[in-house]
């Protein structure tokens, strides 16, 4: 009881330490898209700006 008690909680902390990883791994792409997309955010307004001074 105790040996199948011990595998459970080894199970139980690996599957734990697999799961932070896992979200570490999300994360950093979440990250890496969002910075992304906020570059295109700059360059579109920087754009927008300079057509704007032109037209003036």
């Amino acid at each position: 009881m105790l040996t199948f008690l011990l595998i459970l909680g080894g199970l139980i902390a690996f599957n734990f330490i697999l799961l932070k990883f896992s979200m570490q791994s999300v994360d950093g792409k979440q990250k890496m898209k969002n910075e992304k997309s906020s570059a295109k955010t700059v360059i579109a307004t920087s754009t927008k700006q300079t057509k704007i001074a032109e037209a003036a």
